[in-house]
């Protein structure tokens, strides 16, 4: 308990969502990668779940994941 208090304390944040927020920014990284499947990502970034992954990406950045791979992705005008 006293950790968990300590990291929130020095974070701001409590430690499922500072895990949780690494975990969409990393996914944010892999989307860049057209290699990779949308369901690559999120696996790779510990998601089991597709539906829990793109629910948790889009209240994180309003867009979801192909959405915003398509975004990125796109060619310049």
């Amino acid at each position: 308990m006293q950790l968990y208090r300590k990291v929130k304390a020095v974070l701001g944040t409590g430690v499922t969502d500072f895990i949780q927020n690494l975990r969409l920014s990393k996914a944010r990284d892999l989307l860049l990668d057209e290699s990779l499947t949308i369901t690559d990502v999120a696996y790779e970034t510990g998601f089991s779940s597709l539906s829990y992954f793109s629910t948790s990406f889009k209240a994180r950045y309003q867009l979801s994941p192909s959405e915003f791979r398509a975004l990125q992705l796109a060619p310049p005008n």
